[in-house]
């Protein structure tokens, strides 16, 4: 797998940034993965061009001047859709009855939005320097599995799939990850401290958690 080392896993921070418009091109590229591209390798620079969800978006690669679809690795943000989404995955009861259940669905899909929020005003800044950094893993259906790194206002190099999960935006997949005790480290600080996804009551019943 390819690695930055020169980029530093620097704890994210909270910090409010006005998001420069996603780039509109005159023809929307797909969002259909067909495969890693030829330039999709190695760390590059760019922005997120088309968000497609929290963790899957379209990147604008500068060198190459293209665009084309990446997914974070090692973490997974909830469904833009609720129908999409099983409130157990994230340490929900089971409901009474279906109005709990639909309350329950979009709280967590709310979250969705917001890490695709995320996506959009820290991978998009104007001075914001979002590198990309390729390892040699796909999803099932081909979209390349990335790390990004992003440059938060206090100048501080930020790994973008950490502060998701630190934010309660996102869950650790992946506990075979080369950045593990960090992610993991990121997603426990999130549970208990009831942040995101982790706010509500049944949340911190249990601190031990599957990590697939």
């Amino acid at each position: 797998m390819t690695t930055d080392a020169s980029t530093p896993t620097a704890a994210p921070t909270s910090a409010t940034t006005t998001a420069a418009p996603v780039e509109t091109v005159e023809k929307a590229p797909s969002t259909e993965p067909t495969g890693a591209k030829s330039f999709q390798t190695g760390n590059k620079t760019g922005i997120a061009s088309r968000t497609v969800s929290g963790d899957t978006f379209l990147f604008y690669y500068d060198e190459a001047d293209e665009h084309a679809l990446v997914k974070l690795a090692d973490v997974s943000t909830p469904p833009l859709n609720e129908s999409e989404v099983t409130p157990a995955d994230y340490g929900y009861h089971e409901a009474a009855n279906e109005s709990e259940t639909q309350a329950h669905k979009k709280a967590i899909v709310g979250y969705g939005y917001d890490a695709a929020s995320a996506v959009e005003n820290d991978l998009n800044r104007i001075g914001g320097a979002p590198t990309i950094v390729h390892t040699d893993r796909t999803t099932e259906n081909g979209t390349p599995l990335v790390y990004v790194y992003f440059e938060n206002d206090n100048g501080e190099k930020v790994m973008f799939n950490e502060y998701l999960l630190q934010q309660g935006m996102a869950t650790l997949t992946n506990s075979d990850s080369p950045y593990a005790d960090a992610l993991q480290a990121a997603e426990t600080t999130a549970r208990e401290n009831n942040v995101g996804l982790w706010a509500h009551d049944d949340a911190n019943e249990s601190n031990e958690r599957s990590v697939y």
